[in-house]
């Protein structure tokens, strides 16, 4: 050791030589750029919460909703236990395979409606894995308002939606953090986030700029990351890798859901039944104790949709869904009786109607693939019998037949529509002005046929010729390219 060693150093040596505070200060830093950045120069990191490098259900499901050019006409909500026949029902139904993804509507559904009541029919599915009632609220409270709210409701429940013993809280959904993200549900945080660690978490996200952005950084490092790869490698385009679902099934405990596009597909049945797995294990852990607690929070959260619907002028009809008997006997006892109880009361009380559909003589176990979710034939078999219901009830068929559009005035539409699109050819799109948008692209052909665009909008129209046009746009308004094939144009997604 030398006579230099000995001496004190200096103050700034000795901060700058400490990890912690050299952290610390890095930290401040890029808080301080970051929301400079922001506040002044936007465009600069260009944050938004559309933008995800984890594209959950969700996500595809909110995108999508967003490209609608108008409302939907009835909104299905629920879990799993609706995300099941919805699929299932239009492969059966469509005898085709249904992208996961990118399908949110039941086609099936439509098709029964429009035979009972004469009217026309627009769906939306927010049919998701795991749905909360928490969730169902915050999907509607951010964007089931306003110019884009549906005339009716259809949500499926069953008593999981309420007690799940697999879940801390509210917020612990992936759709509740995201949904968060993009709209302000701070008014039910002391609902939302039960424990103490949520709670900081929470109040951290609120009072940190790079905290609560750390979703929009993660998904900036993942464009520069694609950048990179183009530029070193010549790759034009990069597609992430899908594993196998089952594999991504036990990691949405440990990591964020990403599901691509083609990551999913519902096949319609064949000849033999459907194979039958008796999923008692899982349910056995998530009904092993009646937390009273977060029962009754999600029943609070079933009076604020409630409430919602009935300021936003909103019909709402639930569903208790099907299950099999082998599952009914898994719960504590009593649970069930007073879950249908206080689900029942909640209901009256605020004029919506409750649809009893739990009868294992009307849906015998040949119609489920596990203890819970129906299978495809049960998904069709499901929405005959809710459309039978829907109709003979005559407070729903009085609520469903005001939400449809009348068939003779929506076939003139779609006709004229069809004959405007046969119309369009490539040299009218060839000598459209650098300053066309879309909206004048519909104003000459109608609406497009389909957007099978992720990310970027690409719009497809058929041509008079038999070709079709692929209509690039960021947004909805300006065109960034026109293309033209002779094969109608697919996702590049599909099977």
């Amino acid at each position: 050791m030398t006579a230099e060693d000995d001496k004190p150093k200096p103050l700034v040596k000795k901060l700058l030589s400490s990890y912690v505070i050299c952290a610390a200060l890095l930290f401040v830093g890029l808080e301080a750029v970051g929301s400079a950045l922001n506040t002044y120069a936007p465009q600069t990191l260009a944050l938004s919460p559309y933008k995800s490098a984890n594209r959950s259900w969700v996500w595809w499901n909110v995108r999508d909703f967003g490209r609608l050019t108008a409302a939907p006409d009835i909104v299905l909500l629920g879990s799993s236990l609706m995300m099941a026949p919805l699929h299932g029902g239009d492969a059966v139904h469509l005898n085709s395979a249904q992208n996961v993804p990118l399908h949110h509507k039941s086609q099936l559904l439509e098709d029964l409606l429009q035979e009972k009541f004469n009217r026309n029919y627009h769906t939306f599915a927010f049919a998701l894995g795991g749905e909360m009632v928490s969730d169902a609220w915050a999907i509607s409270d951010t964007l089931l308002k306003g110019e884009r709210k549906p005339k009716v409701i259809i949500y499926g429940v069953a008593p999981r939606d309420f007690m799940d013993s697999a879940l801390p809280s509210a917020a612990s959904t992936e759709v509740y953090k995201y949904m968060s993200r993009i709209g302000d549900l701070s008014a039910v945080d002391k609902d939302a986030y039960s424990s103490f660690w949520q709670q900081g978490e929470n109040a951290l996200s609120k009072i940190s700029f790079t905290y609560k952005h750390r979703p929009d950084f993660l998904y900036i490092q993942h464009r520069w990351a694609k950048e990179l790869f183009r530029k070193l490698l010549g790759y034009k385009e990069l597609e992430l890798v899908n594993s196998p679902y089952h594999v991504r099934k036990q990691a949405f405990s440990e990591l964020p859901e990403d599901n691509g596009p083609g990551s999913l597909f519902v096949d319609p049945p064949g000849p033999a039944q459907e194979p039958y797995e008796a999923n008692l294990d899982e349910y056995r852990f998530r009904y092993r104790k009646v937390n009273l607690k977060q029962f009754n929070t999600q029943l609070t959260f079933l009076e604020r949709l409630l409430v919602l619907s009935e300021k936003e002028n909103i019909r709402i009809v639930l569903v208790n869904m099907p299950l099999t008997e082998d599952n009914m006997g898994l719960m504590p006892p009593g649970f069930y009786q007073n879950y249908l109880d206080k689900v029942t009361a909640l209901t009256t009380s605020h004029k919506a109607l409750l649809l009893n559909l739990n009868d294992p003589k009307i849906f015998p176990q040949k119609y489920f693939t596990d203890s819970v979710h129906l299978n495809t034939r049960g998904g069709e078999h499901f929405f005959q019998v809710l459309a039978d219901r829907l109709k003979a009830d005559p407070e729903t068929a009085a609520i469903i037949s005001q939400a449809g559009v009348g068939s003779n005035s929506t076939a003139t539409t779609t006709k004229t529509t069809t004959t405007m699109q046969t119309k369009l050819n490539r040299a009218i799109l060839e000598g459209l002005p650098k300053s066309a948008t879309v909206q004048d692209i519909v104003k000459l052909a109608g609406p497009h046929h389909s957007d099978i665009g992720s990310g970027l909008h690409i719009l497809t129209y058929p041509l008079a010729d038999g070709s079709w046009a692929m209509i690039g746009s960021p947004d909805m308004k300006a065109i960034m390219y026109i293309h033209f094939q002779q094969s109608e144009p697919k996702s590049g997604f599909e099977k």
